[in-house]
């Protein structure tokens, strides 16, 4: 297959105060959504992997491309498969803003697109 390639990510969550602001529950046991334009080579059944970059461990989120439409692609089941630690319990632990990484892969794995995210409980 050929490396899959996209220009955005929107994640479409309930922000709390803000709906314009990108969000992802950052605790296992929730599921988030993601929206991908600019897609191509992007398949229904791709995975989607999402990496944090807080913590000595970020957090992962896992999902699959749910459907593709007009170069649009949609991703409903967007899951936290690792949480966040720290192997020093004596630093404060960072909170607010955190950039993400994300990439699709159909076999092979595009390009990361990098974004700032607001965590949801």
């Amino acid at each position: 297959m050929a490396k899959p390639k996209f220009t955005t990510v929107t994640f479409k969550n309930n922000h709390p105060t803000d709906p314009a602001k990108h969000a992802l529950h950052k605790k296992m046991g929730h599921t988030d959504k993601a929206e991908f334009t600019g897609c191509v080579n992007v398949s229904t059944g791709d995975g989607v992997t999402v990496l944090g970059s807080l913590g000595t461990l970020p957090t992962i989120w896992r999902g699959k491309i749910a459907s593709v439409s007009a170069g649009v692609a949609k991703c409903n089941n967007l899951k936290v498969i690792s949480e966040q630690t720290r192997l020093r319990k004596t630093k404060p632990k960072k909170t607010g803003t955190e950039e993400v990484s994300t990439t699709i892969s159909n076999g092979q794995t595009s390009d990361p697109v990098k974004m700032i995210i607001e965590p949801l409980p």
